[in-house]
């Protein structure tokens, strides 16, 4: 790997052109953090390591420059790194908004756009109405109706989705 798109960290690699090898894939917060949105990375020019971001909050600090072989994987079944897979959401569950208001907003383009009254609807709790097509998700919060995306959704603290209902791959 080399220096990507949102690198910030000086001369920690060595400099601009200098290669590294990727030794894992873990979460930003610590090696416990099952998101994977942080890759730990050996430098070539010291054999010192660091973590780097690969996807958190949407930053990108490392780029690829020689694939590895070996291992048989199936592209469609990974994960979007730094993102946890969306609940599965029927009309009638209980949801509500459990990320930060500057991630909200971020991840609502595309989605129902963003407007300034989103924001009052964080923690909030509100019933399904729809989900579209899309997996777009349209929630009623204090009388009024909103399309969110469903990665901003989580259940309700204290209501079960019902039994069919699990987790996403």
């Amino acid at each position: 790997v080399v220096r990507g798109r949102d690198w910030k960290w000086d001369n920690q690699d060595g400099g601009p052109g200098k290669t590294g090898i990727l030794q894992k894939f873990q979460g930003w917060a610590d090696e416990q953090d099952n998101t994977r949105n942080a890759a730990r990375v050996e430098w070539s020019a010291s054999h010192r390591g660091n973590v780097y971001r690969v996807g958190h909050k949407g930053m990108v600090d490392l780029k690829c420059v020689k694939p590895a072989s070996g291992g048989n994987y199936y592209p469609e079944h990974l994960q979007v790194l730094g993102k946890a897979s969306p609940v599965i959401i029927n009309s009638g569950d209980y949801v509500q908004v459990q990320v930060e208001l500057a991630e909200f907003q971020r991840m609502q383009e595309g989605h129902g756009g963003w407007a300034g009254q989103l924001s009052e609807t964080v923690g909030k709790v509100g019933r399904v109405k729809v989900v579209f097509q899309d997996a777009d998700v349209k929630v009623e919060v204090g009388g009024q109706s909103w399309t969110y995306n469903p990665y901003c959704l989580k259940p309700a603290p204290g209501e079960r989705l019902s039994e069919s209902q699990t987790t996403g791959d």
